[in-house]
């Protein structure tokens, strides 16, 4: 569905829809969130659930009587549901099962959409990035941004992200080969990385192999997985 379709649907402005989309907002409210995966046509199921302490007991009388922002006191966890994936006021979860199933053939180019609308969020890309049918590497032309030039590519993948590592290393030796004054690339990732077994060691050898290759090329790489995701909807 186009950006401005989105936009016209939600009936909202465009700064306001990629406020919804900033990672760094904190303001945005569930009725908001609800509402943009209305639009986009995702299934929501939503339960509340008191605090699992003990309270006064309230006659049907007294509680008829309650102030709305009552509810406000209590905690509540608001689930939006496709299989087991969801979401609540501390944490976003994606079910990456129920993505495919949802978008069967069409999973990649729907991340990429995703991927794409947080990249414009995240770097103030209010009226989108040129691109290119096919473009080379990246999905946009890249992007300038306080000096940087900047980036990006969505991997949806199916195998573990070491499987991936001389795909990704290609990935990034095309980007530098058709834009040789590029020093950023963002990897949007459905997967995290796995922490090394080594001790007194975090990086896993085919993580910081990728980060080495791409500085022998003059470029600077950055993750984004599903933990920024998560992050996105806040």
């Amino acid at each position: 569905m186009p950006r401005r379709e989105i936009i016209r649907r939600l009936g909202t402005s465009a700064s306001q829809f990629y406020r919804l989309l900033d990672q760094t907002n904190y303001k945005k409210s569930v009725d908001q969130v609800l509402a943009l995966l209305n639009v986009l046509g995702c299934e929501v199921h939503c339960s509340v659930n008191r605090d699992k302490v003990q309270r006064r007991s309230i006659t049907k009388q007294q509680s008829s009587s309650i102030p709305a922002t009552h509810s406000a006191k209590q905690k509540k966890e608001l689930i939006i549901e496709n299989g087991k994936g969801e979401m609540t006021t501390d944490h976003h979860e994606i079910n990456w099962n129920n993505f495919k199933a949802k978008f069967n053939g069409k999973e990649e180019k729907s991340f990429e959409y995703l991927c794409y609308l947080m990249f414009c969020s995240e770097f103030g890309q209010d009226k989108g990035i040129f691109r290119y049918k096919n473009q080379t590497g990246i999905e946009t032309e890249p992007i300038e941004k306080d000096g940087a030039v900047i980036g990006w590519q969505a991997k949806f993948l199916e195998t573990k992200i070491s499987m991936k590592k001389k795909e990704l290393k290609q990935s990034i030796e095309a980007t530098k080969r058709k834009n040789p004054s590029i020093t950023t690339i963002l990897f949007y990732l459905n997967q995290e990385f796995s922490e090394s077994r080594g001790k007194n060691k975090k990086e896993p050898a085919y993580k910081i192999e990728i980060e080495d290759y791409a500085k022998s090329k003059g470029v600077k790489v950055e993750w984004r997985v599903p933990s920024h995701l998560r992050g996105s909807s806040h």
